[in-house]
């Protein structure tokens, strides 16, 4: 059995140091090299299963490339495997830059440079963010997920799936095959007992139609469309943690890069050491669906939750 794991920066790991946020960390911790990192979720998974683990995860990566990365290596995939794939932010997509399609995030500052090569590119830029904002691209991922799915019954591997962009987590309960599908979703159920009612009062806004994607006014209705997106964001406004699964982990005891470092490294957006380890154990519990692993409190006190 081979674990695969595909996604951007969150399931690359410390790999490329060309990232200011990681140089920073691994001066921090004091290494030389990214081989002297500490281990990412993905190894302390692979090693708790005794099995090997393969890294396709890419920094930045949008939705389309991830789907390429698992195409790329779907004849490597075997019975029995096991499959965990990332899916990143929706408003990422696939660009032609200085002649290689690459992903490119919308929301980036464009350079003064770039405005007076290439004209009308902020314009661009501005219009393809506000549409990749809406909450009909979670068909993207859920026609992506068609597919794979139907891989993983014909090959006989395992997939799992995670959202580190809570528009798209939690508009994913409006399928109306959720509930039957949503064992594939690691933590499904934290999540439900952490932020299902929220995320149910924000999507309820007209309660014939829940279940029904794209006839609840988030999906058709843009200036529903403008408060659901930002009610959903705000969920997490308060948490040092920059999506609702990063907050799930918190509660086990994860740290972020900024925390772990007491700001040396200011970023929020990546899991430390201990983020990562609290990960793995989370993912391994709810694919062998054994009693999650005992949480440290601030005062040291361990306590057991049960699934």
């Amino acid at each position: 059995m081979s674990i695969f794991s595909f996604g951007a920066s969150h399931s690359e790991g410390y790999v490329d140091l060309s990232f200011a946020a990681f140089d920073k960390y691994r001066e921090w911790l004091g290494v030389d090299t990214s081989k002297n990192m500490p281990p990412t979720w993905i190894e302390i998974l692979g090693n708790k299963f005794n099995c090997d683990y393969k890294n396709f995860g890419k920094g930045a990566a949008s939705n389309q490339e991830i789907f390429f990365q698992l195409a790329g290596q779907i004849t490597n995939i075997k019975k029995g495997d096991i499959v965990i794939i990332n899916w990143a932010s929706s408003l990422r997509c696939l660009w032609l830059k200085n002649h290689e399609i690459v992903s490119i995030s919308p929301q980036n500052k464009i350079q003064e440079n770039v405005e007076q090569i290439i004209p009308y590119i902020k314009e661009t830029y501005e219009i393809i963010a506000k549409k990749r904002s809406s909450p009909k691209w979670l068909i993207e991922i859920q026609r992506y997920e068609d597919v794979i799915d139907a891989l993983a019954e014909s090959i006989g591997f395992d997939v799992y799936y995670w959202f580190t962009d809570d528009v798209l987590l939690a508009t994913t309960k409006e399928d109306k095959n959720y509930e039957q599908n949503k064992r594939k979703y690691l933590l499904s159920d934290l999540i439900e007992l952490n932020y299902g009612k929220q995320i149910f009062e924000i999507l309820s806004l007209d309660i014939n139609v829940l279940n029904k994607l794209g006839t609840n006014k988030c999906f058709i209705d843009e200036k529903v469309n403008t408060d659901i997106i930002n009610k959903i964001q705000e969920l997490t406004f308060y948490s040092p943690m920059c999506c609702i699964l990063f907050d799930i982990l918190r509660k086990y005891g994860a740290t972020t890069l900024i925390q772990e470092t007491n700001g040396v490294v200011p970023d929020k957006y990546h899991l430390s050491q201990v983020g990562h380890k609290v990960q793995a154990e989370l993912f391994y519990s709810y694919i062998t669906n054994t009693p999650y692993p005992k949480i440290l409190t601030n005062d040291t006190e361990n306590k057991t939750i049960n699934r």
